[in-house]
């Protein structure tokens, strides 16, 4: 399951002009409102699509309309005014999209490309460090499948595991797939039972399934403070690791409010010059029985994104100052912020 907003590499000249046959118009706006029927989360909201897709195909506008990423965009426009839903758009591509046995499942060039990627990314583990203080520093870019995630991840959760709090930078995250995403966020929860964090409607499925966190994680949880990074790009699988922190009152979100996507879905391949993310999922979290779509996820600290992490290195030195009954570690913290904001 894809909880994400990044757009498929082949979709890179979708800005690209070029005049559209009227054959491809037309298959286009068929096939993706037959893929919205069939699974799109909110059926009724997939109808109104319809109805404004095939007034708009009897106007003027649309016909006069042969540009491929204008004809996309118009789509989108139109989507918009039936339902808020970040997740949900189609996209133009001037270059032919590699074919696909089945619309909603990659072709083996496009694994191939991926699994490239994620080598070259170590799987979306960008960063980790020890900063000053004894204070753990994560950076997580994307969540690709756990089987790839894997290794990067316990290898930095064990590295991490000594430090006194930890902050996980989300700013620059824009989402992936959300089992990884629900294990990620587990390393924060408690070991033995695991917590509900909410529950999730499945259309393809036509079931509601509770969504709990890991009990058995890959290396060691964390169970010590814990302060996430957002910005406006932070979103998706992303967004959701940062409102569970927040609603389940684990750690401090420091930043910006967040991009604001919260449903599921496929990358679907309407044809050779249109691809599509329909969402089929929709999430509900156990706290507050919502989600973030189209608010985003407020920070607890609201400072711009460049500030993030040297305002969530100064909380955290500032609470373990306030905790600590060492008198040489309150020395070192208190040096060390002294030194931050001189």
């Amino acid at each position: 399951m894809i909880h994400s907003l990044l757009l498929n590499a082949s979709l890179v000249a979708f800005s690209v002009q070029t005049e559209l046959p009227n054959e491809l118009k037309t298959n286009t706006i068929n096939t993706f409102v037959k893929e919205l029927h069939a699974t799109y989360v909110q059926p009724q909201v997939a109808k109104k699509i319809e109805a404004s897709l095939r007034a708009w195909s009897q106007t003027e506008d649309y016909r006069s309309t042969t540009s491929g990423a204008k004809f996309a965009d118009r789509i989108n426009e139109l989507m918009k005014r039936e339902v808020t839903d970040g997740h949900l758009w189609i996209r133009f591509s001037k270059e032919a999209l590699a074919p696909r046995e089945k619309p909603r499942e990659p072709s083996k060039a496009e694994i191939e490309k991926e699994r490239k990627q994620i080598v070259l990314s170590n799987a979306g583990f960008k960063k980790v460090e020890r900063l000053q203080g004894n204070i753990g520093y994560l950076k997580v870019d994307i969540f690709y499948g756990l089987k790839d995630s894997r290794r990067p991840m316990e290898s930095a959760m064990n590295f991490l595991a000594n430090t006194d709090a930890i902050i996980v930078d989300l700013r620059d995250h824009m989402g992936g797939e959300s089992e990884t995403c629900d294990h990620f966020a587990s390393y924060f929860f408690p070991a033995g039972n695991p917590t509900k964090l909410g529950t999730l409607y499945d259309r393809k499925l036509n079931k509601t399934l509770d969504i709990f966190s890991t009990k058995n994680t890959f290396g060691p949880r964390y169970t010590k403070p814990v302060y996430v990074l957002t910005s406006k790009r932070t979103g998706s699988a992303a967004e959701a690791v940062a409102y569970n922190i927040k609603t389940f009152k684990r750690g401090v979100l420091v930043g910006q409010s967040t991009y604001g996507i919260a449903n599921m879905g496929d990358f679907v391949r309407i044809n050779d010059h249109f691809m599509s993310f329909i969402p089929y999922a929709q999430g509900r979290n156990a706290v507050t029985g919502t989600n973030w779509e189209a608010t985003g996820v407020l920070p607890d600290i609201e400072v711009n994104e460049s500030e993030a992490l040297k305002r969530a290195h100064i909380e955290a030195l500032e609470t373990l100052l306030k905790t600590t009954k060492e008198e040489d570690e309150r020395r070192v913290y208190k040096a060390i912020l002294n030194r931050m904001n001189g």
